[in-house]
């Protein structure tokens, strides 16, 4: 009667842990990678850009191309970016992010740009900037 009684606990034990298992391989944590941001500008003579990155933690920011970057981070989830260089439109920013699964938090805005030619401010109306993976 005993063994009765411990082989329907047995098996309740053996289905629990494999079913937390994990043993397939499956990503079950945050998966640590990296973001593009992409510009869309209306000029050709872009010199410098500021913009802010919110909704997520970065861990670090690579310029592309030959742009030159300096950031700023006021709190854990703000990341401030002066980009310099020939700007043009395409990928500007590479982000190291720590978890790519929350790709739909981050945006990204464009404070200010600047010609590169004369340095004055230019007007941001069709300027936009995405986020993609």
């Amino acid at each position: 009667m005993r063994f009765d009684v411990m082989r329907p606990m047995g098996v309740l034990v053996l289905l629990a842990a494999v079913g937390c298992g994990g043993g397939d391989g499956g990503t079950v944590g945050p998966t640590a990678g990296v973001f593009k941001v992409v510009l869309t500008t209306p000029n050709a003579d872009d010199g410098a850009l500021l913009l802010t990155v919110a909704g997520g933690p970065v861990t670090a920011v690579e310029p592309a191309a030959q742009y030159q970057v300096l950031t700023a981070q006021p709190d854990s989830l703000t990341t401030r970016v002066l980009v310099t260089g020939n700007i043009a439109a395409g990928e500007v920013l590479r982000l190291q992010v720590p978890d790519t699964r929350r790709l739909s938090a981050y945006r990204a805005s464009l404070a200010q740009a600047a010609s590169r030619a004369t340095f004055a401010q230019q007007a941001l109306t069709s300027y936009s900037l995405a986020i993609t993976p």
